[in-house]
């Protein structure tokens, strides 16, 4: 927090997160181990599966590989939907399928 400012953060860090998180479950592979791979603590990748840290284009490119995906796996669709396009319902539907 700076200047009394919150920071909020950006639902592409929340995504990248999930998305993490997700396939790393998906291929039974622990949060010590993915960040022992990574070279870094299972603390950070706590931190970037709640999307509260970012994750740097290069890290992600080591997790990806850490979980043998394609980094294009780990990203975020380019446009996110739009309540207005979809309605509250569907755009619970959406995130809960991430």
């Amino acid at each position: 927090m700076r200047g009394g400012h919150h920071a909020v953060t950006h639902w592409v860090d929340l995504d990248v997160g999930r998305r993490v998180r997700t396939l790393r479950k998906e291929a039974s592979i622990t949060q010590a181990a993915l960040a022992a791979a990574c070279g870094i603590t299972f603390q950070q990748i706590q931190k970037y599966e709640k999307g509260s840290n970012r994750i740097s284009i290069s890290m992600l490119w080591q997790i990806a590989r850490a979980l043998n995906l394609p980094l294009a796996t780990l990203l975020p669709p380019e446009n996110r939907p739009k309540e207005s396009e979809l309605g509250k319902v569907w755009e619970r539907v959406w995130w809960a399928a991430r």
